[in-house]
């Protein structure tokens, strides 16, 4: 006697993060404080953990006064340029100096943000693997957070089921 069968697929599979990001270390130092604790939900942008800014302070107020003087430099060696007592390449000499000490100041205020490590989006912190007094290299993991929504389920599918499946099924 014929009678209608529902096939099934049996799937065996797991749930995980559409987007989980593992954040680095862009900087070395010290960790002097920590945020939020594994498993709590984080916004984007919310410091995760700092690391020790003390040094990067003093020396991003060291750039900012050796720019100083490289600017007092340059306005001085264009002065007596224009009036010719001073050759061009002094006054090249000086614009150079210039802009490596402008792109000194920039260095050390990129690296003084690189001490405060955010959450890159909504999510949930997975891990942070780092506590108070751990040193830090630059490219050491310090935390994974994960998106809550959505969540992917992957398994394995049989070839020759594959061809049952359709977008939209129950599962």
């Amino acid at each position: 006697v014929a009678e209608p069968v529902d096939l099934e697929v049996v799937i065996n599979g797991r749930t995980e993060a559409a987007r989980a990001v593992e954040l680095r270390a862009e900087t070395d130092g010290r960790v002097i404080a920590i945020g939020p604790q594994r498993g709590a939900v984080v916004s984007a942008g919310e410091v995760l953990l700092t690391l020790d800014p003390r040094e990067r302070r003093a020396m991003l107020s060291q750039a900012e006064a050796t720019l100083r003087q490289r600017e007092i430099e340059f306005e001085a060696a264009s002065k007596l340029g224009e009036k010719g007592f001073q050759s061009d390449t002094r006054v090249a000499e000086a614009r150079a100096a210039l802009e490596t000490a402008q792109a000194q100041l920039e260095r050390m205020r990129i690296d003084l943000e690189h001490t405060e490590i955010k959450a890159p989006f909504d999510g949930v912190l997975e891990r942070r693997p780092v506590e108070i007094g751990d040193f830090v290299d630059i490219g050491d993991p310090v935390a994974m957070v994960i998106e809550q929504d959505p969540f992917l389920v992957v398994g394995q599918v049989a070839e020759r089921e594959v061809g049952l499946l359709e977008v939209g099924m129950p599962g």
